[in-house]
């Protein structure tokens, strides 16, 4: 792909990657294999090994993405802030960072932890220690019982937090005119999804993220 080709151009460049965890990653494709194996079987060490071909040293980021869907009865077992969609259902965006700005030599390591991240993101954003928010509104000293329960539905992929993911790589070179650091010349950003590219955003949010990656 064109995006590729740029990346590959260039001796050292910062990448990030961000992986989206949805409903559909899990699923099986007409192969027969399941898209989280894809990923870490196929399409990542394809890419490293171009990388490690092309004698270059990318400094790279991967970072999992997903958004978690309540049902009105589950917002007082949601722990932390929510946000509303334009269809007023209650939702909360995770990010959890794999791999943080490092130059990888031996990628084997990198795509175990991958793997294994796939299923304690998972259980991570749903399978939670939740509490009821009205035990702090009764202001008793005796914290209830732990419940374990299930919470949320994670999304699917035309619902995830792509515009938010895209912004959160933009954030390190927002000032790219000042001080400009050549570490970050050349940056690019890969999403890894199982959807089909259709994505159901806001429209404010599209404008800003379309001004701030052709500004930069």
């Amino acid at each position: 792909t064109p995006l590729t080709k740029c990346i590959f151009r260039s001796q050292s460049a910062k990448v990030t990657i961000f992986i989206q965890v949805c409903k559909e990653l899990w699923e099986f494709a007409g192969d027969g294999e399941r898209y989280t194996e894809k990923i870490v079987h196929a399409f990542l060490p394809a890419l490293f090994r171009q990388w490690e071909a092309a004698d270059t040293n990318h400094i790279l980021t991967i970072v999992l993405i997903s958004r978690v869907y309540y049902l009105d009865s589950e917002v007082d077992y949601a722990a932390g802030p929510l946000r509303k969609d334009d269809n007023g259902r209650f939702y909360k965006d995770f990010f959890k960072v794999i791999t943080d700005l490092e130059v990888i030599h031996n990628w084997q390591p990198t795509l175990v932890s991958l793997k294994d991240s796939f299923w304690a993101f998972q259980r991570d954003i749903l399978l939670t220690h939740h509490y009821h928010r009205s035990w702090h509104a009764s202001g008793t000293s005796v914290a209830p019982p732990e419940e374990i329960r299930l919470v949320g539905t994670i999304s699917f992929a035309h619902d995830g937090p792509i515009l938010e993911a895209l912004n959160l790589a933009l954030n390190p070179t927002e000032t790219h005119y000042i001080d400009r650091s050549l570490s970050l010349t050349g940056s690019s950003i890969i999403l890894v999804t199982p959807g089909t590219g259709y994505y159901r955003v806001s429209k404010p949010l599209l404008r800003l993220t379309t001004t701030r990656m052709l500004d930069q």
